[in-house]
């Protein structure tokens, strides 16, 4: 794993539950992927394989492609935009960051999508799993993509 910021109240032995695991989202993969390839000034830089490809996942694990994990606790959840874009904040402890609301099929999907969706609550602990990828034509202010690999949050009471 590369770069971990941490709360406290997060730990790897806590039990959590995985809302999103990007290696299940093969919408998203798939829109990345069309945009990489058909999409002039869309996309990714391929530079450790094609995104989502079994090469991109191995340069992921082998850590040629770090891995950056938040932990902390959702300090926030809210609608971006014009009221249509679902986001939460994570504060760590140093700082706050948003991210997208996302879900998606886990391995061990014991849940509903309806059940997920009520665990991005304030308060709840939360660890979040992102890549770095360079946009294949970037701008100002928009160079680097951070690309969710995965997002666990541990329910109230089970600390």
């Amino acid at each position: 794993m590369g770069m971990t910021t941490n709360k406290s109240s997060v730990s790897m032995s806590d039990s959590l539950i995985q809302l999103y695991d990007l290696r299940h989202d093969t919408e998203q993969i798939g829109h990345v992927q069309h945009a990489t390839l058909h999409r002039d000034g869309f996309g990714l830089v391929p530079e450790n394989g094609f995104f989502g490809s079994p090469t991109w996942w191995s340069a992921i694990s082998d850590g040629l492609i770090p891995t950056i994990e938040i932990n902390g606790d959702i300090s926030r959840v809210f609608m971006s935009g014009h009221n249509d874009y679902a986001e939460f904040e994570i504060d760590d402890g140093d700082s706050k960051t948003s991210w997208t609301r996302q879900l998606s099929p886990t391995d061990n999907d014991t849940l509903t999508d309806e059940e997920k969706w009520k665990l991005y609550h304030e308060g709840n602990a939360v660890r979040l799993q992102y890549v770095k990828q360079k946009f294949k034509s970037p701008s100002p202010g928009f160079e680097i993509s951070h690309c969710v690999l995965g997002i666990w949050v541990r329910p109230p009471g089970n600390s």
